[in-house]
């Protein structure tokens, strides 16, 4: 069913959202973040939904570190948390929502 025949209001097209929804309302955690809200940007989005907790996006790069010890160097190779801002990196409004409820709010208002 529309939403616009559930409300009497037309939604805002502007905004889209991502994630799963459970039974209760809550909207569930998803992957790949970035590529979906670059993707909304690019079709003409200018508010993106997203899960709460997700409006950054964290990914591992192997960082190589060595220290000396006297005349001898160790090195190993560690993942390094990196932290994406999907606003900043996406160039779109970006915004967390719980529930569905909180996310109808951005699609009505």
């Amino acid at each position: 069913v529309p939403l616009e025949a559930i409300s009497g209001v037309q939604p805002n097209k502007s905004v889209m959202m991502t994630g799963t929804i459970a039974a209760n309302g809550r909207i569930g955690p998803i992957g790949e973040v970035l590529a979906k809200a670059m993707a909304a940007k690019e079709i003409g989005a200018q508010l993106f939904i997203v899960p709460d907790g997700q409006s950054v996006e964290v990914s591992y790069q192997p960082e190589e570190r060595c220290s000396n010890f006297g005349a001898s160097e160790v090195c190993r190779v560690e993942n390094v948390p990196r932290r994406t801002n999907i606003q900043d990196a996406a160039n779109i409004t970006v915004v967390e929502a719980t529930t569905i409820g909180d996310a109808v709010r951005y699609f009505l208002g």
